[in-house]
């Protein structure tokens, strides 16, 4: 049961992933890095948490997951500065409200059923195929 929990997870993730990148792109394919700007075709973009943590609440909140390049994302572990910035600067004046309960969110931890995942699963596999 558990291999297929953590297979569909990272479906889940794969298609959740894609429809974060798309969703802020340019007709062209391109979207910018939300912490530092740069511009970059989808496929070299990450879907990139302004709260960490992959075993955790927020791991599909999209409120909360944005296109970031591999630098920002992963060299610079999120450039969490740049993201807080990012985010005050998206969500004006329901910043607040929004980080903080991503933040409570992220501290708790999630066990995804079957069920929520093959959900995930159809709804982002829909949004993607648009």
């Amino acid at each position: 049961m558990k291999a297929s929990v953590a297979r569909l997870k990272k479906k889940a993730w794969v298609l959740f992933s894609k429809y974060i990148r798309r969703k802020y792109a340019d007709f062209e394919g391109y979207a910018s890095c939300v912490t530092c700007g740069t511009r970059k075709k989808l496929e070299e973009l990450h879907a990139g948490h302004f709260v960490q943590g992959r075993g955790n609440a927020v791991l599909f909140d999209e409120r909360g997951v944005f296109p970031q390049c591999y630098v920002c994302n992963v060299r610079k572990h999120g450039s969490l500065l740049e993201y807080l910035d990012f985010m005050n600067r998206h969500y004006g004046e329901e910043a607040e409200s929004v980080i903080a309960d991503l933040r409570k969110l992220g501290k708790q931890s999630k066990q995804f059923t079957i069920q929520e995942l093959e959900n995930l699963v159809t709804k982002f596999g829909k949004v993607n195929d648009n």
